[in-house]
């Protein structure tokens, strides 16, 4: 088991809640009876308007799971310990994302996401950081106290 399963801290993997929740919706289906408008069912979808799909998906496109994947807290987590291990200073949250993989497009939210990994990893004491006083901007990036904790 790694730190960041022991800290709770490893991003689940979509895979397993999209057949998780794809088995509560069959349940669901089942156990729930027809009444009225439920069963307005043609091949095309249903007739009650409520039922209109708007074209969400709880399947996760590519995009998505690309971000969860590179830059989720232990996507995060990897590419610290890398540059760290490379002696990288300063360490920033624009360093981390000029370095990649970045999509096309997706730039903003893949710091946004990389930030918050960020301080999840900072929270439960894996990194520390240091912040300009002024712009509170991210100046750099250490290991933090779990890592003092190594033999």
């Amino acid at each position: 088991m790694t730190m960041l399963e022991e800290a709770g801290l490893v991003d689940v993997t979509t895979a397993r809640v999209v057949e998780q929740t794809q088995e509560i919706a069959k349940s669901l289906e089942k156990s729930t009876r027809k009444h009225g408008s439920d069963t307005s069912e043609t091949p095309l979808g249903s007739l009650d308007r409520t039922k209109v799909s708007l074209g969400d998906s709880d399947r996760t496109t590519d995009s998505k799971r690309f971000i969860h994947d590179q830059w989720g807290t232990t996507g995060t987590m990897v590419k610290i310990l890398n540059y760290k291990k490379m002696e990288k200073r300063p360490l920033t949250v624009r360093y981390l994302i000029s370095k990649g993989p970045v999509l096309a497009g997706y730039k903003c939210i893949i710091a946004a996401r990389c930030f918050t990994s960020i301080l999840k990893l900072k929270q439960h004491g894996f990194i520390c950081v240091s912040k300009d006083p002024e712009t509170l901007e991210v100046t750099d990036i250490f290991l933090g106290p779990k890592f003092d904790k190594l033999p």
